[in-house]
């Protein structure tokens, strides 16, 4: 994976708030269809059991933020695009960061925490989502342990903290995805500007041999 050096609009030009346009497409019940999210809109996922917006702990960019319960105030950082990976994988994507949602360390353990981490195509990154065929109400389930978005001790306060936890059928492991907007661009290429290619990895940057 490549990271381009850019140019970068505001982060209020990010989300377009205009009507959303209609869908046709539905979603299955059980196991969501390649179809069931638009990559191109934006998101608010809000727990069933606290009303509490899925958010970040700050919006600083770097990896390792932690990722908490928050009265959803339309911050850049409780705001996220749902893409679709393959199969019935999904990576959740913060809208502010570009960076995703990430059980930390690849943990196979029950209670380990979720962070933002850059996209690396780990399976601690990915999440089946299953539709719970209610109140457009799903399930994510990491693809690397098992486990489901849940809370720490099915908590229900601000700064509750989300974890990867054993399903129990309790409310705390269950979204609400309410669409917010479109996404927009938040960069873009001027021709008469040079830009470096950087390895999000190693951090090297792309060079022709010779």
């Amino acid at each position: 994976l490549f990271a381009l050096t850019l140019s970068c609009q505001d982060d209020d030009t990010l989300l377009d708030s205009s009507e959303p346009e209609s869908s046709e497409e539905g979603i299955t019940k059980g196991k969501a269809n390649a179809l069931a999210f638009d990559p191109h809109k934006v998101y608010k996922i809000i727990n069933k059991h606290t009303g509490k917006a899925l958010s970040l702990a700050s919006d600083r960019e770097k990896n390792g933020v932690n990722v908490l319960l928050r009265n959803y105030a339309s911050l850049a950082n409780q705001q996220w695009q749902i893409t679709h990976v393959g199969g019935h994988k999904y990576v959740i994507r913060r809208v502010h960061s570009w960076k995703v949602l990430d059980v930390s360390g690849a943990s196979g353990l029950a209670d380990a925490n979720v962070i933002q981490w850059h996209t690396h195509g780990g399976a601690n990154q990915h999440w089946t989502v299953f539709d719970i065929g209610q109140d457009n109400l799903f399930k994510f389930t990491n693809a690397s342990s098992g486990y489901v978005l849940g809370l720490k001790n099915k908590g229900d306060n601000n700064s509750t903290n989300v974890v990867q936890a054993n399903s129990f059928g309790h409310d705390s492991e269950y979204w609400k995805v309410i669409e917010v907007g479109h996404a927009k661009p938040d960069f873009s290429f001027n021709n008469t500007k040079m830009y470096k290619i950087t390895n999000m990895k190693s951090g090297k940057v792309l060079q022709v041999a010779g």
